[in-house]
């Protein structure tokens, strides 16, 4: 139904794999400033944040990559339209999360053995594909949960703490406080963007 050949395992390799999820948005969230807040608190170790020649398409998509897998979010009716021209009405966001070569095998290990799938005597590529959708949202949320932040979160009392016991200035340290306050009271994303754009064009990087 996928309008996959049913060729045996033994004939083919798998390429790439990629674990898709569409997500609508409704009216609430505006898609290019959920992607500029993904961007600002995206993990960069390992990781690195593709950058799209078309500022309008850098808006609408963002691409988080490395080595061998990559994590695609973008604004799907927006592709549609700006891609093949067709009309879609709605805010859909597209995840897609893409493995390549070992990390196929590696990513899903964690819940069935393909190897095992491939090795079984009249397996086809179909077979892969099927057991591979089942366990999609899984590797999708495992490289979101990979990319973005988790762990600890402070509540303002503490992190005023960790900022005093820290061997900044305390002309600074009044400077970051401001700067949690004044980013604590953002009702939105494109606020928090904005907020953000200001405080690292008026201070180093090191500071932010």
């Amino acid at each position: 139904r996928w309008n996959i050949p049913d060729y045996r395992l033994d004939t083919v390799s798998s390429n790439r794999v990629d674990c898709c999820a569409n997500i609508d948005l409704g009216d609430y969230i505006y898609i290019p400033d959920l992607l500029n807040y993904l961007r600002m608190v995206c993990k960069r170790s390992g990781y690195k944040v593709w950058k799209f020649k078309d500022p309008e398409h850098d808006a609408h998509h963002l691409l988080i990559y490395s080595k061998m897998q990559k994590l695609s979010i973008y604004d799907k009716c927006e592709e549609q339209r700006s891609k093949f021209g067709r009309k879609c009405e709605g805010n859909i966001l597209r995840i897609e999360a893409q493995f390549e070569g070992c990390r196929i095998n590696q990513e899903f290990s964690k819940y069935v053995d393909l190897n095992a799938l491939k090795q079984h005597k009249g397996s086809t590529i179909t077979d892969v594909a099927s057991t591979v959708a089942n366990y999609a949202p899984l590797a999708i949320y495992d490289l979101l949960d990979t990319i973005f932040p988790d762990g600890d979160f402070y509540t303002r009392t503490v992190g005023e703490e960790i900022l005093k016991n820290s061997n900044l200035t305390e002309k600074n340290i009044n400077r970051l406080i401001k700067f949690i306050d004044d980013f604590s009271s953002c009702t939105d994303y494109s606020e928090v963007i904005e907020m953000r754009k200001r405080f690292r064009e008026q201070n180093s990087d090191n500071l932010y």
